[in-house]
């Protein structure tokens, strides 16, 4: 089986002007989110299993980085910084991927069963 990852930003927050600097529409928090596809399909609505995790992560404009307008910002960038952040905390980007797979796998086969009652 194959998982598949599709990381989308959903929305940006900016700070009107990043502090200590004249700098506007600076991003401030990173909407996200992350959807994983398993290649097998679900038997009941006959499509492939799928789960989504949301999340949003506050990001810190630093004065010695390249300032990039909001006007030509691009999802790819965003993300990229939204990875390198993830990476630097008890949240990486491969442990979200990891739990979203865990979390279809429990879709697929539920570690919690409902035995018939035995009397």
């Amino acid at each position: 089986m194959t998982t598949s990852f599709i990381w989308t930003v959903e929305n940006l927050d900016c700070l009107e002007v990043a502090p200590g600097t004249n700098l506007p529409n600076c991003v401030y928090d990173i909407h996200w989110t992350c959807k994983a596809t398993i290649d097998q399909i679900n038997p009941i609505t006959n499509r492939p299993y799928t789960q989504t995790a949301y999340g949003t992560q506050r990001i810190t404009y630093e004065p010695t980085e390249l300032y990039i307008s909001y006007e030509n910002l691009t999802q790819e960038q965003v993300l990229n910084w939204l990875f390198e952040v993830l990476n630097n905390t008890e949240t990486t980007k491969s442990g979200i991927e990891e739990a979203l797979t865990a979390a279809i796998q429990n879709q697929i086969a539920p570690p919690i069963i409902k035995p018939a009652l035995p009397w």
